[in-house]
């Protein structure tokens, strides 16, 4: 299984036009996630966490070159700013960054 998770700053104001654009994503989106999460951190309502998971590299790899993931970087740099960006290889628990290299 492979995750992809997303922390974003929310500009105060746009904090739910950036989750209603969340909830329309998957639908969406070709190579979309088979499942995928919102999360809010409890200290501050603006830090949001998104994670989608997929069963195949090849599938998300997919998705991060698809129309609907260039939408959701389009709109994270308008209504706020993208802070951490990781791909999680759940299976044996390795990372890489977004560009393939492991951590």
């Amino acid at each position: 299984m492979w995750t992809l998770r997303l922390e974003v700053r929310i500009r105060p104001e746009k904090r739910r036009e950036f989750l209603e654009s969340l909830q329309t994503l998957p639908d969406t989106a070709t190579n979309g996630p088979t499942c995928h999460k919102t999360l809010q951190d409890v200290n501050d309502p603006f830090v949001i966490c998104w994670l989608g998971e997929w069963t195949s590299r090849e599938n998300l790899s997919g998705f991060m070159a698809s129309n609907a993931y260039s939408a959701l970087k389009g709109a994270i740099s308008i209504l706020g700013r993208l802070q951490g960006e990781i791909v999680v290889e759940s299976d044996n628990f390795t990372s890489t960054d977004w560009k393939g290299k492991e951590q």
